[in-house]
């Protein structure tokens, strides 16, 4: 009689691994994906800013600067899934925008007010010499994840730096500083003026 109710409470333990087996698996891999995407996203993080720090800095070439991104911070993951595109500040506002449009339901073109900070945008690139780079990755998603994700996630960052603010070589060190600049010299040609 021990041995019969032994050999049920077995039975009942397989019967239990079978039923949460799939549970455990899903889990499992679901967890390796999403921290394989999480440590996507710190490398474009990182290989945005690194993008626009050689640009700023070195003014080091497009084709070049894809290729170091591509081999320094993609060179586990497979590097022809890597885009790197160099983008200005109003390319940037009017890509958030639009995704947040999107995001909101809502259609139609830009307002009035997101057409001049889109300009304004423009005008403060020209005239801090803004460089910025947009690096993203299209990360295949798993079988069963497919249905909620679809079959590729692209992940990216992009990050914008004032050449000058990170060389400070001779002369006016960016936007902020020509401005003061200009002040200075208007103060100076009013202060002229009344004297």
């Amino acid at each position: 009689m021990t041995n019969l109710s032994f050999t049920d409470q077995r039975g009942q333990a397989i019967t239990e691994f079978a039923i949460f087996l799939p549970i455990y698996l899903l889990l499992i891999f679901g967890l390796i994906f999403f921290a394989k995407a999480y440590y996507i996203q710190q490398q474009t993080v990182s290989a945005a800013r690194y993008a626009a720090w050689q640009k700023g800095d070195f003014n080091t070439d497009d084709n070049e600067l894809k290729e170091q991104v591509k081999k320094y911070f993609f060179h586990r993951l497979n590097p022809d899934r890597v885009e790197v595109t160099p983008e200005t500040s109003s390319q940037t506002y009017n890509s958030m925008m639009s995704e947040g449009r999107s995001q909101a339901g809502e259609s139609g073109g830009s307002g009035i007010m997101e057409s001049a900070m889109s300009a304004l945008m423009g005008v403060m690139d020209t005239l801090s010499n803004t460089r910025g780079y947009h690096v993203s990755y299209d990360l295949e998603v798993l079988p069963f994840l497919k249905p909620l994700l679809g079959d590729k996630t692209k992940i990216g960052a992009v990050c914008h730096v004032d050449k000058n603010t990170w060389c400070w070589n001779n002369g006016i060190h960016g936007f902020w500083d020509a401005l003061w600049q200009m002040i200075k010299g208007m103060a100076g040609g009013i202060a002229d003026i009344f004297s």
